[in-house]
């Protein structure tokens, strides 16, 4: 049993002493912790142990204090190495522990014992692989006892390896319940996709495997013309596609004479048989079987070889693709690798699908492509060293844990609708990206908020979350209260519910929607002071529990001056909802040439009083975000005189443009618009709204005026302002 002595100490006795690990400011060094089921030297298990071993090395050389619980599983055999004491490996203080069973499922209740002791202790937890029982349990005591945990499958979690019906349903059950409150890493865009489809509202972080590259590599001159040297260094096993490697080189009739060396387990039982059906294929006279390599005559075998070959079935990195294009090797890898993106991006090789006929044609063209070779040879070792700096990786694992991990929910859309509110919050998502310690993820409602049963099951997804702030916005308050209330920001931006006609209703909407949700969050924070007002009135909540921050313009809104169309305007309409006041709209403009373009869906009552009006109209109820644009540039003015409003997009919109405006002197539409940026009427008076339009037509002066100044009032809407007062908020409540 490991004994606490030899663990991590407390503050004071870090401060008095002198260390290895202290920062060189004498403040407390980060303490992490990787538990990882094999570790050096127990390198049979491959690529995972290098690469967590790297990692590890050079989270020492920046200050951290690590350390890695591990078993001592080297395949069948176990490491010769005391178990239960920390040893110091390359400055990496590694705990070996006796596994129970000897083959991969790595029982070892021992770790477990002591990540339950000394858990707590460490600032953040990094869980590599998965499918043992190493991990099933860390997993289980780091949930259980609430600890920061990273967790990286290293490719265990692909399609591939869930296309085992029981692995699959132990994923979607216990699988997914162990991992909820982790936040994930991937090591390429291919598995974070996978995730992403496995579980869509993870926190995922996209940070590539570290890899060991020699400070001086092997290097050698492509040689043109000569014998091309293919190199497949990998397992032999029938995920790594072998037998197609070999059907594929079978039908190939290339003008240039090539070699294949391959360098890996070629005693095994697989092995064997690919040597046999190569001989069957006539093709031993081209093939050197030279098994494993040392380090360093791998490193010298890369150099060597013209192309790198590895045609595997799934490959969730793929080291060996990284130690070749960084000695300017070319590569030639099926479309399952997991670096197989990158290798597109920079042209540094060949892709192909895990067909014959593709690998066939690949294989011709790195043969015959000499001048691509030497491009790569001379370009992309420089290139690598930059992209899989081991140190700039495991910089950015330690700042992982220092982002404060949001997630923004929102409503499902349905197929009609005017949705300003995700429009002016996807303008706040590039200033939200560029900060380093925030980590904001939209997450979507399952289901449209109708009827008991949709939203029971948006109950059901909000439970299913985790995150360390939860912020809810749109229509769908009554989720806020199936999250944690300390954790959860809501966004309310009206409170048009609270005029249903129907009393009982209302009363059932002002509970579910308002009083209880804004009873049970943390913080509130509303789009107007108009809404605020309504907010606190309604629930009796102190008035410092709620901010007002306004709704941000979306990008895609620019100026586009248009010359105004005196004789018959292009009135522009949004919204069919009662408050939107259509009915009163067509009534001001009867007898007024004009176009009335409505952007909403109408009913029978409102075609019959555009009949009756003698209105003219065109009607659109399904637009994309560049459509609204092109309706807002086509018209040539915004009649948008609501009842009520809880904010007023639209205002802006037609401001952004520069289109005038005829809103309504009440609710929050002045405080939106500003004191002289758009014409006011009274709402409900059809000769006020007529009076207002009329003068927007005829007076060309005060036209100029309210586009001047609905442009300057945009100005106070600026996405970057928005999105930093929201930052603010989450930085408060994620401490």
């Amino acid at each position: 049993m490991l004994r606490g002595k030899y663990f991590l100490q407390g503050k004071e006795q870090l401060r008095n002493r002198s260390n290895l690990w202290a920062h060189k400011d004498g403040n407390m060094p980060t303490r992490v912790l990787h538990i990882v089921p094999s570790y050096k030297p127990a390198v049979i298990y491959g690529g995972i142990i290098y690469s967590v071993a790297m990692l590890a090395e050079r989270q020492v050389s920046l200050g951290a204090e690590v350390w890695v619980f591990t078993t001592t599983a080297n395949g069948a055999e176990e490491l010769s190495v005391p178990t239960g004491i920390p040893m110091e490996i390359s400055g990496v203080r590694v705990v070996y522990f006796r596994r129970w069973t000897g083959d991969h499922t790595h029982f070892c209740p021992g770790l477990w014992r002591a990540l339950w002791q000394q858990g707590p202790r460490f600032d953040v937890i990094y869980v590599h692989s998965w499918w043992n029982w190493v991990v099933f349990g860390a997993m289980l005591i780091c949930r259980w006892r609430s600890l920061q945990t990273f967790f990286v499958p290293h490719g265990m979690l692909s399609p591939y390896t869930l296309r085992y019906s029981w692995r699959s349903g132990f994923q979607h059950t216990v699988g997914q319940w162990l991992l909820a409150r982790a936040r994930w890493i991937a090591t390429t865009p291919q598995e974070e996709g996978e995730l992403r489809a496995l579980s869509p509202w993870q926190d995922i972080l996209c940070l590539p495997n570290a890899v060991s590259l020699p400070e001086v590599l092997p290097s050698r001159a492509l040689s043109v013309g000569e014998v091309v040297q293919l190199l497949y260094l990998s397992r032999l096993d029938p995920k790594k596609g072998f037998g197609l490697l070999l059907d594929a080189l079978s039908e190939l009739e290339a003008p240039l004479p090539w070699r294949l060396v391959v360098a890996g387990d070629i005693t095994s039982a697989f092995g064997q048989r690919m040597q046999q059906l190569a001989r069957q294929k006539g093709l031993s006279d081209c093939i050197e079987w030279r098994g494993w390599v040392t380090d360093e005559e791998k490193w010298c075998l890369l150099a060597q070889s013209d192309v790198l070959v590895l045609p595997s079935q799934n490959e969730n990195f793929a080291v060996v693709v990284v130690e070749a294009l960084a000695v300017g090797t070319s590569v030639l890898v099926s479309d399952q690798v997991g670096l197989s993106a990158y290798v597109k991006q920079w042209d540094a090789g060949w892709c192909a699908p895990l067909c014959r006929a593709a690998w066939r044609d690949q294989l011709r063209s790195a043969l015959m492509d000499a001048a691509k070779r030497q491009r790569i040879r001379e370009q992309m070792p420089d290139q690598v060293r930059r992209d899989f700096d081991a140190t700039n990786i495991a910089r950015q694992y330690l700042q992982a844990k220092e982002q404060r991990y949001v997630q923004v929910i929102f409503r499902k859309p349905s197929r009609h609708g005017h949705y300003s509110i995700e429009r002016s919050f996807g303008a706040l998502w590039p200033y939200w990206e560029a900060m380093a310690d925030l980590r904001v993820q939209r997450v979507v409602a399952v289901a449209a908020s109708r009827d008991f049963w949709p939203r029971v099951r948006i109950a059901l997804q909000m439970r299913r979350l985790y995150a360390q702030v939860y912020h809810l916005s749109g229509d769908i308050y009554f989720a806020a209260l199936f999250l944690p209330g300390r954790k959860t920001l809501l966004t309310i931006h009206d409170c048009g519910f609270m005029r249903h006609p129907h009393p009982v209703k209302r009363w059932l909407l002002a509970q579910l929607w308002l009083r209880w949700p804004v009873r049970h969050c943390r913080h509130v924070v509303t789009v107007s002071e108009a809404t605020k007002a309504e907010v606190v009135r309604y629930t009796g909540c102190a008035s410092t529990k709620v901010s007002v921050i306004p709704s941000a313009i979306p990008p895609h809104f620019r100026f586009c001056p248009k010359p105004f169309n005196a004789e018959c305007p292009r009135i522009l309409h949004i919204g069919s909802a009662p408050n939107k006041n259509l009915l009163r709209h067509i009534e001001a403009l009867r007898g007024i040439p004009c176009v009335l373009h409505i952007v909403a869906l109408i009913g029978p009552v409102e075609r019959q009083r555009l009949e009756q009006c003698g209105v003219a109209f065109e009607h659109t109820p399904d637009l994309d975000e560049a459509a609204v644009v092109r309706a807002y540039e086509a018209c040539d003015l915004l009649l948008f005189a609501s009842t009520w409003e809880g904010f007023g997009m639209p205002i802006l919109e037609a401001q952004t443009v520069g289109r005038p405006v005829v809103t309504a002197h009440g609710s929050s539409m002045p405080e939106v618009a500003g004191p002289e940026g758009a014409c006011f009427v009274d709402p409900f008076d059809v000769a006020s709204i007529r009076q207002g339009v009329l003068r927007v037509i005829q007076d060309a002066a005060y036209r100029a005026h309210l586009v001047q100044k609905g442009i300057q009032n945009v100005r106070r809407y600026r996405p970057s302002a928005i999105a930093q007062a929201y930052a603010e908020i989450y930085r408060k409540m994620a401490r």
